[in-house]
């Protein structure tokens, strides 16, 4: 159902007009709450004039909470110790009317938790405690990361996405429950996907990496990363209403989860997360302003350090780029750079939830919103976009193709899918379809246009369609934009991988015919259709044998040809359908790879006996030419269409028990 695909995506943003630090209930009426972290009655001269903010900001949030339908949100602007802006719109639960608050509400912020993470692993390359060139194994006494390439993992790599393993669609992420959380170590040595790609090749984006590292900081401090988080960055800074788990005097202000669009918006239950450096820290957008205020003031805030200066430094320096001409990642912060304007940021988007923050160094500003819908990922881009637009703007690229642009531009056309996917568990069919893919096409001009696939659970892409001018071979930029694309080039000049690093880094291989969504639905349906036909057509050729010809007798091989056709099809027919069931019915539990879906994934090797026994049948039928000629060409065809079936369920990982 569209109400458990929207459980697998998690995305977010606000509603309504706040004025000054009230807040504007939907019915018109103020609630005035009484922030433990409300910015300071006086501040200091300001680069941006607070008055002006306040008045932009609330007509973004009231623009796109309409938009998207958003039930509540949460914002701050901080320049260096000192908070311009904190705002909060609309309700932190809708249905009991309990309005947002920027000090009280707890945001759940998704994986803006990996800057903590990040900057908890950094605190221990200071004392020396971890060297971000070493394997990560030599700090792991259980779990073990598999030798696969010859260059080993490093802290390096986890923290800027770097490591190459492949990702998991979510599987293992979750508990049942709050207190069945696994612990991190047994979770990665039982989830741990396998690697795809050599260490330090390209950027793509793991929540196990991160996990990864959350665990390494239990290795070599000792304690559980949720308790080294709070005592050596949430404490020191005054976070004093950010949780990994929430007591349960503040569950209250926990803020309830949205998902859907404008008026199709539902209450979503909470997950609960195994993987917390990957996404579980649930804040106030008054605490992150704290947080963010210590990455500006090198390491400081209300003179208390948790970095030193030149550590802060590495966090936001550009350490790795999947191109040279598109923006980079630093440690844990992404970066986006555009025509000397130089902003790094992390996302967060998780079930009925999304969150950004977004630090200008050289402007000393920082940026915090966060919403509690599934709509937010669409809004947070587009707050972000128009307060650079307003505040710190940059000129746009107006260039024009030159005169060989149209040569060239064919070559670059084709489908192109994100690198982050799921190869290899049994969520791999499903990681396919809801995959984003670009189609890149080469304009008669010369130019190239682009169109992001759009998902079915957001109502538009989270890239628009955009027109792109070759400014330097296999380097595009976006015509009356600031965005660049750029593709891998051979020795020879043919284009490889594609890179585009805003609104959230996609690198994307080009797809081949056969690797092609379309194909493999094709394929499925076809497969799918004559298994139909030999399930159904099993009992009704009984039945109208025996009512029409009730003195003859088949022999016995074109009995169990027409038995093992029924049986196999029939088995492949259950398991895709209890699959689809249970993804739709209960994908938290799906996700945890309970016991029945062990047993489901029994179906198919049952279905392979079947298929091989009705092999050696209909070969018998052909070499002793029993029954008519249309007869053995159908069993022949169940047989060929079973047989696909084999390598189709081992490519979408069905094929064994792969979790």
């Amino acid at each position: 159902t569209v109400r458990h695909l929207r459980l697998l995506v998690a995305l977010v943003l606000a509603s309504m007009l706040a004025l000054g630090s009230s807040i504007v209930r939907l019915d018109g009426t103020y609630a005035l709450p009484d922030s433990p972290n409300s910015p300071p009655a006086a501040l200091p001269d300001m680069a941006i004039d607070p008055d002006d903010l306040a008045g932009f900001v609330d007509s973004l949030f009231a623009e796109h909470m309409d938009e998207y339908g958003i039930p509540g949100a949460a914002f701050v602007m901080v320049e260096g110790d000192d908070v311009i802006l904190s705002r909060a719109y609309g309700y932190s639960d809708r249905e009991r009317q309990v309005p947002a608050d920027a000090g009280r509400t707890l945001f759940d912020i998704g994986s803006v938790t990996k800057l903590f993470t990040a900057t908890a692993a950094m605190q221990l390359v200071e004392q020396g405690l971890i060297d971000l060139d070493a394997d990560v194994n030599s700090y792991l006494t259980e779990l073990q990361v598999p030798d696969t390439f010859a260059e080993p993992i490093t802290m390096r790599n986890l923290l800027t996405h770097t490591t190459g393993f492949d990702d998991r669609m979510f599987v293992g992420m979750v508990a049942p429950a709050e207190d069945e959380r696994q612990p991190l170590g047994e979770n990665l040595d039982q989830h741990l996907p396998p690697r795809v790609y050599p260490p330090g090749e390209v950027i793509d984006y793991s929540n196990f990496g991160i996990t990864l590292a959350g665990h390494i900081i239990e290795e070599v401090s000792g304690l559980s990363f949720d308790d080294y988080v709070t005592t050596h960055i949430l404490e020191p800074l005054g976070m004093t209403r950010s949780f990994f788990h929430v007591p349960e005097d503040n569950r209250d202000d926990m803020a309830v989860s949205y998902g859907g669009f404008g008026s199709d918006v539902e209450v979503l239950e909470p997950w609960h997360l195994n993987h917390l450096p990957a996404g579980g820290l649930r804040t106030s957008a008054n605490d992150a302003a704290a947080f963010m205020s210590a990455h500006l003031n090198e390491g400081v805030h209300n003179g208390v350090r948790i970095l030193d200066s030149g550590t802060v430094e590495m966090m936001h320096t550009t350490q790795f780029r999947s191109h040279p001409a598109v923006s980079g990642i630093g440690f844990g912060f992404f970066e986006h750079e555009v025509e000397g304007r130089r902003g790094i940021f992390h996302g967060g988007d998780w079930v009925g939830t999304a969150a950004v923050l977004y630090l200008l160094p050289e402007e000393n500003i920082g940026i915090f919103a966060a919403y509690n819908s599934g709509a937010g990922a669409l809004a947070r881009t587009k707050l972000v976009e128009a307060l650079m637009e307003h505040y710190f703007p940059v000129p746009v690229f107006t260039g024009e193709p030159d005169a060989g642009a149209a040569d060239r531009a064919a070559m670059f056309a084709g489908n192109y899918r994100l690198l982050r996917q799921d190869r290899h568990s049994y969520m791999r069919l499903p990681a396919m379809l809801l995959n984003v893919s670009i189609d890149v096409r080469a304009e008669p001009d010369g130019t190239l246009t682009t169109a992001m696939s759009k998902s079915p659970l957001f109502p538009e892409p989270l890239m628009p369609d955009t027109r792109w001018v070759e400014i330097e071979p296999g380097v595009f930029r976006e015509m009356n934009g600031t965005n660049t694309l750029a593709f891998d080039l051979d020795a020879d000049g043919n284009p490889g991988r594609l890179h585009v690093y805003w609104p959230q880094a996609f690198s994307m291989d080009r797809v081949a015919w056969y690797q092609s969504t379309a194909f493999h639905i094709g394929t499925l349906l076809l497969l799918v259709v004559i298994m139909l036909v030999a399930a159904i057509g099993w009992p009704v050729t009984a039945i109208y044998r025996r009512l029409r010809h009730r003195g003859s007798q088949p022999s016995t091989a074109l009995r169990a040809a027409r038995h093992l056709c029924g049986l196999a099809s029939l088995t492949i027919l259950v398991f895709l359908a209890a699959f689809l069931l249970f993804f739709a019915v209960d994908t938290v539990g799906l996700l945890q790879a309970p016991t029945l879906l062990t047993a489901m994934l029994m179906l198919p090797f049952i279905a392979i006996v079947l298929t091989m026994l009705l092999v050696y049948v209909v070969a018998r039928l052909w070499a002793r030419s029993e029954g008519s000629a249309p007869g053995r060409i159908y069993y022949t065809v169940v047989t060929a269409a079973l047989l696909t079936f084999i390598p189709v369920l081992y490519y979408w990982g069905l094929l064994g028990f792969n979790y």
